[in-house]
């Protein structure tokens, strides 16, 4: 929550935010892909491989650091609520 005890505010609405908004409003669950390394389109051969080991590594540092596993990385979230 933050300031205003406002989920859905800009800066905290996360997937965990939008996974409870659509449960209150009588959706089974939320689901998410992660647009990460798919929305690089120059020199894919060898953006796309980098940004694969530089996402694993940063998961890994953090679930080291945390002992969260965290599922999403980039800014850019798809979501498909399920009824």
């Amino acid at each position: 929550m933050n300031l205003f005890n406002d989920i859905t505010h800009v800066w905290t609405c996360t997937s965990n935010c939008l996974n409870s908004l659509a449960q209150m409003h009588g959706f089974a669950h939320a689901e998410f892909a992660d647009e990460g390394a798919e929305a690089i389109r120059d020199h894919r051969w060898l953006k796309v491989p980098l940004a694969k080991l530089s996402t694993g590594i940063l998961r890994a540092l953090t679930q080291a650091a945390t002992r969260e596993r965290i599922q999403h990385l980039s800014p850019h979230l798809w979501a498909r609520l399920v009824k």
